[in-house]
């Protein structure tokens, strides 16, 4: 039931938008399944790697330069090092942690 949820929470997300493809069509709903999934890889490294430098604020814009610096190099080191598509197979991948 949990999963049945979910999915039609990312297919019905922001109805007002057109899509190229219908919300039914299987491929549609794989790239959306799978974008969320590497959404939520993004965020659970930087969760990871706030946790890890002791890093308690939630909005990243109120963090100095030290801090984000700390992050930037965490992702790369325990991430991006280790699989240059753990992020998703992309040319940039941009994480907003610069003012």
């Amino acid at each position: 039931m949990e999963a049945q949820h979910t999915l039609n929470y990312l297919l019905n997300i922001y109805p007002f938008v057109k899509t190229q493809k219908s919300r039914d069509d299987p491929t549609f709903i794989r790239d959306r399944i799978s974008e969320y999934n590497l959404m939520s890889n993004q965020r659970t490294a930087v969760q990871f790697c706030k946790s890890l430098h002791g890093i308690k604020h939630s909005n990243i814009s109120k963090l100095n330069q030290t801090d984000k610096d700390n992050i930037t190099q965490c992702l790369i080191d325990n991430y991006i090092s280790h699989d240059q598509n753990y992020f998703g197979k992309r040319d940039v991948i941009f994480l907003d942690l610069w003012e």
